[in-house]
Parts: C-alpha cells; sequence; structure tokens
C-alpha cells in the first residue's frame, strides 16, 4: 500500500537521515508530494548549497518510480533547466525496493560524479569534458547565486 510505504519511509527518513539529505511530505494531508534538501557534497562545486528537490508520488508508488526534480537551479549536465534528473534509477533501473532515501543518496552522488555520457544539457556536458575548470566555475557561480553556497576561493575546487 503506497501511504502505508510511505509514512515507513518518513519514519526511516526521521530516524535516521543520512548526511546531506532529508525529505518529507510538503503538508499532512498530501503524503504524495514530498520537498527535500540537498546539501551540496565538499570538493564539489555544489559544496555547501542547499538544493530543494521536490518529490511526487503516484498512487502506485512503490511499483512506480517517484518523480524527482531540483526546484533549485542547478549548472549540472544531468538536470536540465526544468529541473528534471537524468538517473537511471528513477526510469528505467527502478526497483520496488529503493528506499526514497536512496534516491536522495542516489541525486546527491550524481552531483559527485555527474554522467556527461547521458546528459540532458548536451552544452554542460561538452564543457565539462573539454573545459572541466571553467565547468566548474560557472557551477560554483550557479550554487551561490541560487542554492546559497558559500563563498570559496576557486582553488579550493581542486
Amino acid at each position: 500500500n503506497c501511504q502505508k510505504r510511505l509514512i515507513q519511509e518518513l519514519r526511516c527518513m526521521v530516524d535516521a537521515s543520512p548526511v546531506g539529505v532529508f525529505a518529507s511530505p510538503i503538508d499532512d494531508l498530501n503524503l504524495l508530494k514530498w520537498t527535500g534538501i540537498l546539501i551540496g557534497p565538499e570538493n564539489t562545486p555544489y559544496s555547501g548549497g542547499k538544493f530543494r528537490l521536490i518529490l511526487n508520488f503516484t498512487t502506485d508508488y512503490p511499483n512506480t518510480p517517484p518523480t524527482v526534480n531540483f526546484e533549485t537551479r542547478i549548472y549540472h549536465c544531468n538536470v536540465n533547466s526544468h529541473g528534471r534528473i537524468c538517473l537511471n534509477i528513477l526510469d528505467q533501473d527502478w526497483d520496488p525496493r529503493v528506499s526514497i532515501t536512496q534516491v536522495l543518496i542516489a541525486v546527491r552522488e550524481l552531483l559527485v560524479h555527474p554522467n556527461p555520457s547521458d546528459p540532458l544539457v548536451g552544452s554542460i556536458a561538452t564543457e565539462l569534458i573539454s573545459a572541466p575548470h571553467s565547468h566548474d566555475k560557472t557551477a560554483r557561480r550557479w550554487a551561490q547565486l541560487y542554492a546559497d553556497a558559500p563563498i570559496i576561493q576557486t582553488n579550493e575546487l581542486q
């Protein structure tokens, strides 16, 4: 049952939220729409940024994956301008045993290891491959502008 599973997952999230991610329903009356916070991982251009996610579930969850979108703008080859995320576990590799916590960890891991071979934004993927320093500088600037990331020296990204 969808409601039962979502309540169970919320309990797990509250009891043992992993470092850098958290999500919960937007309101108590609707368990099908959650908001999440992802903290940009250290040693990435996104370090320290607070990225807001929106998670939508269907009544067929967990048989159908949630849709997870960045609400905060992010400069990333696997996230388009609408916040859509290209991540296999949210699509063809979905498994009903995957938890919301695991989904959030996978999204955060995508910030550490972008996948330019399967991009949603080809120009950013090309820049990541051909001019990584320029890519990281732009990604950092966006993290500061949109995700309230602390200002750090450029050499700290290396």
